[in-house]
């Protein structure tokens, strides 16, 4: 798992045939989380979570596409 260091992604791929690339979770929901008002982090972090612990892969990428375009509505750029 990587917290989005391009330095180690680079590396892994010179390093290994076909490695899996995998953001932190943590990391990413505070990325997220740093650029929103205090009254949407709890919520963000909330939606998040589920789509990580969803049960399938259609359930999981659900939640953020969701999520996303919620934000994008309310505060464009954050869900980049």
């Amino acid at each position: 798992m990587l917290d989005g260091s391009k330095v180690l992604r680079h590396n892994g791929v010179d390093v290994f045939d076909h490695p899996v690339i995998a953001r932190c979770q943590l990391h990413k929901i505070k990325n997220v989380r740093d650029q929103l008002p205090d009254n949407l982090r709890s919520v963000v972090t909330a939606r998040t979570r589920r789509a990580h612990r969803a049960e399938s892969a259609l359930a999981a990428e659900a939640e953020p596409t969701g999520l996303a375009a919620e934000l994008d509505r309310t505060h464009p750029g954050a869900p980049a």
